[in-house]
């Protein structure tokens, strides 16, 4: 410690700082140091990679313009709806859209939205997550997808939403199967890393991978779940035996926020009736798409008879 003083004497003359009192929580102190050493593992990778380019700074990413991101997507969302055919269905899918928009506003939290298939989720999902980044002033947005070929579908809906041709890259794809040496494109190699993007489309094992691993190249993409808004899609998929520990990493109130602001707003697709778990029911989740006045029903409803008719 003498020498380390003599190389950083702002550290001697620092008074010593106490951990919050939330660390008394052993869940909530060990995810607290899971974040420190992700920040330290990621803050030395990119120092490394400074010094032999031969760069005077670490190379990251700066803060994103949601408000302009949030526009962007829903000129192309306006743009992409004006080419489509015309569909008995297209009245509940912006019931859902809109339901999402206005949920945005709420300050973060937990949101469920519960639509059946073919009421535009995915799409109703990523205005949520634009908007309630916008509105809240978070970071990056994470849509987590149990599915690999889901997660590719819905990496492309979202890039055809958010980028435009010769502009910087928007949308990052990360899971086993993404190509991450596309020509003209070493951004993607280089964010995959720590996830140093506006909006990453992954699947739930590398969700969860950031959040449970020891290793630290796993670990790097910790931290950047700080201020960070999670869609969570087809939760219902995840295995029963790991319910509890997930929830209990993600219930923002409780454990996270107490310390760094990690996962500060959760958005659970199709959720099943989790909120009876410990961990979940501690949240008090309010409702992206209120249960009041028979609402699902009445999508479901639409939704169903379109598909039977076109069957």
């Amino acid at each position: 410690m003498t020498a380390l003083g003599s190389m950083l004497p702002e550290l001697a003359d620092s008074a010593r700082v106490a951990p919050p009192v939330s660390w008394r929580e052993p869940l909530v102190r060990e995810m607290a140091l899971r974040l420190c050493f992700s920040a330290l593992c990621d803050a030395d990778f990119l120092d490394t990679s400074a010094h032999f380019s031969g760069a005077d700074v670490p190379a990251v990413r700066a803060e994103s313009d949601f408000a302009a991101l949030r526009d962007q997507y829903g000129q192309a969302r306006k743009a992409l709806l004006a080419e489509r055919r015309r569909s008995p269905v297209d009245g509940a899918r912006e019931e859902v859209y809109r339901a999402c928009v206005r949920a945005a506003a709420s300050e973060p939290g937990v949101f469920r939205l519960a639509a059946p298939t073919g009421s535009g989720k995915t799409i109703s999902a990523g205005a949520f997550a634009l908007h309630h980044a916008a509105a809240n002033g978070l970071r990056r947005i994470v849509v987590a997808v149990p599915l690999l070929t889901v997660t590719e579908q819905n990496a492309g809906i979202y890039r055809n939403l958010l980028e435009r041709p010769g502009s910087e890259g928007v949308v990052l794809e990360h899971h086993s199967g993404a190509d991450l040496d596309r020509p003209g494109q070493r951004w993607v190699r280089l964010a995959a890393e720590n996830w140093d993007a506006p909006f990453v489309v992954t699947t739930t094992v590398r969700l969860f991978k950031s959040l449970f691993d020891r290793r630290p190249a796993a670990m790097r993409r910790l931290h950047r779940l700080a201020g960070a808004v999670i869609v969570l899609d087809e939760v219902q998929s995840l295995p029963h035996q790991m319910l509890v520990p997930i929830l209990d990493a993600g219930e923002p109130e409780v454990k996270l926020t107490a310390w760094g602001g990690l996962l500060q707003g959760v958005l659970r697709l199709t959720c099943p009736v989790l909120l009876g778990l410990r961990p979940a029911g501690a949240s008090r989740p309010c409702q992206a798409l209120g249960d009041a006045g028979g609402f699902d029903g009445r999508v479901a409803s639409r939704c169903c008879s379109s598909m039977c008719r076109n069957w």
